[in-house]
C-alpha cells in the first residue's frame, strides 16, 4: 500500500487533530477521490479543457494567503494578533488576508511607541494623505524619541508622515480601536484636531502614535 502526503490549511489541520481517533482519514480520502474521479469521467472533453484553462487563470488564493502570513511573521514576529480573510482588491494586488500585530518599541526603559502594524499598506493609508513629519509637533510625546524612531524608519525605506483625521472611520479605526461612541465624541470635538503618525512601504503600514492640536479660531474684527 502506497502513502501520500497532503497539505491542508491550519484551521482544517486543527479539526483533523481533534478527531483523529474517531475518523478513518484514509477511507475518507479514498471515497472523496473516487467521487471526484467519477465526476471527471462524466464531463465532456471540451468542458474539462475549458475548466483547466480557467483554473490556470485563477490565482491559488490559499497559497497566496499563506505566503503573505508567513512573510508578515518573518518580518514582525511569528504570532500576529489578528488574521482575517479578504476578497481580491481592484487590480488583483490583495494577498487575500488582513494581518495585524502590535509591538512595543522602547529606548532603554522608556516606551517610545506601541506600533500597530498592518499588511496591505495601499488599502489603509494613501501616500497623498500623508504630510511632512515635523518633530516639533510631536516633541511632547514619548520624551521626544519619536523623531529618532522616524529617522530609523526612513533609513530602512519607509515613508513617514502625519495624517489629519477627518472621517468617523479614521477616529474609530486608529484612535478608539472600534469604539464607535468614543470615536463619535472625538470627531465632534470642536476644540481640537487629531492627527496620526504613520510609516508605510510597499507591503505594510505602521500606525505609530496620535496627537491632538488645539484649533485656532480667527480673531473677529470690529
Amino acid at each position: 500500500m502506497k502513502k501520500i502526503t497532503l497539505s491542508v490549511p491550519d484551521d482544517l489541520y486543527e479539526e483533523i487533530e481533534k478527531h483523529k481517533d474517531e475518523l478513518n482519514y484514509s477511507d475518507i480520502f479514498r471515497k472523496a477521490f473516487l467521487e471526484e474521479m467519477k465526476k471527471l469521467e462524466e464531463k465532456p472533453e471540451m468542458i474539462k479543457e475549458m475548466e483547466e484553462f480557467l483554473e490556470a487563470r485563477f490565482p491559488d488564493r490559499e497559497a497566496i494567503r499563506n505566503a503573505e502570513i508567513e512573510r508578515f511573521r518573518k518580518r514582525w514576529g511569528k504570532d500576529p494578533d489578528y488574521i482575517s480573510d479578504t476578497d481580491v482588491s481592484p487590480g488583483g494586488t490583495s494577498p487575500y488576508v488582513n494581518v495585524e500585530k502590535r509591538i512595543e518599541v522602547k529606548a532603554g526603559r522608556t516606551l517610545v511607541a506601541t506600533l500597530r502594524i498592518l499588511n496591505r499598506s495601499d488599502v489603509w493609508v494613501q501616500d497623498d494623505e500623508l504630510t511632512e513629519f515635523k518633530a516639533e509637533n510631536w516633541k511632547e510625546i514619548s520624551g521626544g524619541h519619536l523623531a529618532d524612531l522616524v529617522e530609523y524608519l526612513k533609513s530602512v525605506g519607509f515613508t513617514v508622515g502625519e495624517k489629519q483625521f477627518s472621517l468617523m472611520a479614521d477616529y474609530e479605526r486608529w484612535i478608539t480601536h472600534h469604539n464607535k461612541e468614543e470615536a463619535r465624541r472625538l470627531a465632534s470635538d470642536s476644540d481640537f484636531n487629531y492627527f496620526g503618525l504613520f510609516a508605510k512601504d510597499e507591503k505594510d503600514v505602521i500606525f505609530i502614535a496620535t496627537r491632538r492640536s488645539k484649533k485656532s479660531w480667527p480673531i473677529p474684527h470690529n
